[in-house]
């Protein structure tokens, strides 16, 4: 493995995980089974993990707006959902 992830120029532990992702069971016409690799398989996988992993926040890079609301939920004992109709409130005036 360390081989071939020199050659395509990436980590070992990427290529250890994408053959993990990628392997299934094949069983033979003589019902020998045996382990083969298929990077359908291992892209279904990949993309799943992707999905369950959710959404990116909403805040994303916005500290500023983060800074108010932890200001507003630690400090002035707001619920969310308070502090959030307080920025709705103020975007209105």
């Amino acid at each position: 493995m360390c081989e071939i992830a020199r050659l395509i120029g990436k980590h070992h532990s990427t290529v250890s995980r994408e053959i993990r992702r990628g392997q299934y069971v094949h069983r033979n016409s003589d019902w020998i089974e045996e382990v083969r690799y298929s990077s359908e398989l291992a892209e279904e996988k990949y993309q799943a993990q992707l999905r369950a992993k959710g959404a990116n926040i909403k805040l994303g890079n916005d500290y500023e707006l983060a800074r108010y609301l932890e200001k507003k939920i630690r400090e002035e004992k707001y619920s969310p959902a308070a502090a959030l109709s307080v920025i709705k409130r103020e975007e209105k005036d």
